[in-house]
């Protein structure tokens, strides 16, 4: 089992009690929590999580020639994952890291300078040269020591292009639908023209009942050559729901506003997966404006679920030249939705940003054709995917308004030429260090020095105790 992914299991209620800070860097992030997630992010979680409840529906997608399944056997359905803070710094940190500087994605997920300090802190020390500098292992014990694996990608013109990159090449396919995974970071960031997308994978989650609910642009599979996105103007809105033995959702809604206070409570239907471990859907065309909504789940127990649960999402239609921040992807208020049974909200003093992020919004019917093309080695505003293994080939990604970028996408094994447009053009690609085995050495040691102080904080509390009595 992954070093990295089991660690934080065995000394979590230690480090709880001696160390809150580092307790809290692992709390769960299913909506936006200070500048994490922005809408890219969890559209990326989102569609990550129904690929692992309906792998089968997934893989249906497009093939390079446009026409076919790819053929490979269909993975096991496994269950969604949580996402974590933790996890989804060092995937914020590397997309980041990448889109604003010269480092490329690298193909053994390497970070190209020396890392200091840790968490939010975390940034480089010293120039930025290239690949190597930094391994990922050593980049995820700035962040989390439960991650494992990793899924990169550059140049893709949305979140769910990158998915569909990612699909297309079988290791990325794999750390997608892994098993020993439980667990979360997403990471997007955007600069020097070039979109970079991260999954980090790990262990310790425990997804809830409903927490990745957001609105995107479905790929859209008509037969025809090339990928296809719902238009912007007719997005779907989908939540995933897991109660696994528990039953269907009793009412599982999406709720938006007209016109900032009318709210209007949409119907979701099971779209992929199984009534109690599946996601649940609608296709909406809410018109032009800034339109806030959430999500609203009663359980198959009787228990409601929000989404968030806290405040809005914003799904922006704004008239060209509008100002972005005038739609933010959160607000921390939420105005009564007597359909969905809730009451006003202000919790303007929650720790929340408005991280606004129209790079994956979406929509249906009306398509627009993608075009992605690539070579994961190519200079500039590329879309790559990378692997581990250094026989595989990259999948291509694209640019939904028809332009020329390339895509690239990183994984933790080896990749293979597929898209769902061209042919994949790119040159063999390699990556290593993405599971790190074994033990830490002293990490036996390290966890009975922890024991051992515990039971001294014990035994000195018990003495004060009988000494103030």
């Amino acid at each position: 089992m992954p070093y990295f992914a089991c660690s934080l299991a065995r000394y979590g209620f230690i480090a709880a009690v001696l160390f809150p800070t580092l307790a809290s860097a692992a709390v769960p992030i299913g909506e936006p929590v200070g500048s994490l997630l922005s809408h890219n992010e969890r559209v990326l979680g989102f569609m990550t999580n129904r690929i692992r409840v309906d792998p089968a529906s997934a893989d249906a997608l497009l093939s390079m020639d446009g026409k076919t399944p790819s053929g490979r056997p269909i993975p096991p359905v496994t269950p969604p994952l949580e996402l974590v803070a933790d996890l989804a710094r060092a995937a914020h940190f590397q997309s980041t890291h990448i889109a604003t500087t010269d480092c490329p994605l690298c193909v053994d997920h390497s970070t190209c300078c020396v890392l200091a300090g840790m968490d939010d802190a975390t940034h480089c020390e010293g120039p930025v040269t290239d690949c190597g500098v930094t391994s990922m292992g050593q980049r995820f014990s700035h962040f989390s020591d439960r991650a494992h694996e990793e899924n990169g990608a550059e140049g893709y013109g949305s979140p769910e292009l990158a998915i569909l990159g990612w699909i297309g090449s079988d290791p990325h396919w794999g750390s997608i639908n892994s098993a020993y995974a439980t667990a979360l970071g997403t990471g997007f960031a955007q600069g020097f023209g070039k979109p970079v997308y991260h999954l980090v994978f790990g262990s310790d989650g425990t997804y809830p009942v409903a927490g990745d609910g957001v609105h995107f642009r479905d790929i859209i599979r008509d037969g025809s050559f090339g990928a296809k996105l719902q238009p912007e103007d007719t997005p779907t809105f989908g939540i995933t729901y897991a109660l696994p033995g528990g039953g269907p959702p009793q009412v599982a809604q999406v709720v938006h506003y007209t016109d900032g206070v009318t709210p209007v409570c949409e119907p979701l239907a099971l779209r992929h997966g199984q009534p109690d471990q599946g996601t649940y859907e609608a296709v909406l065309s809410p018109g032009p404006g800034c339109h806030r909504y959430f999500f609203h789940i009663v359980d198959g127990q009787g228990v409601e679920r929000l989404y968030p649960t806290t405040g809005t999402l914003g799904f922006p239609l704004l008239p060209l030249g509008a100002d972005p921040a005038s739609c933010p992807d959160f607000e921390p208020t939420r105005a009564e939705a007597p359909c969905a049974g809730t009451d006003p909200q202000d919790t303007t003093g929650s720790d929340t940003d408005s991280d606004t992020d129209s790079g994956g919004d979406g929509s249906s019917s009306d398509a627009s054709e993608t075009s992605p093309t690539g070579n994961p080695t190519s200079d500039g505003p590329t879309g790559a995917a990378t692997g581990d293994d250094p026989t595989g080939d990259e999948p291509t990604g694209g640019d939904p308004t028809g332009g020329d970028p390339t895509g690239v996408a990183t994984t933790t094994s080896t990749t293979e030429p597929a898209t769902a447009g061209e042919p994949a053009t790119g040159d063999s690609d390699a990556g290593c260090g993405c599971r790190t085995e074994g033990r830490a050495p002293g990490e036996g040691a390290a966890f009975t020095s922890l024991i051992v102080l515990t039971g001294w904080l014990l035994r000195r509390r018990a003495r004060a105790r009988r000494g103030a009595s």
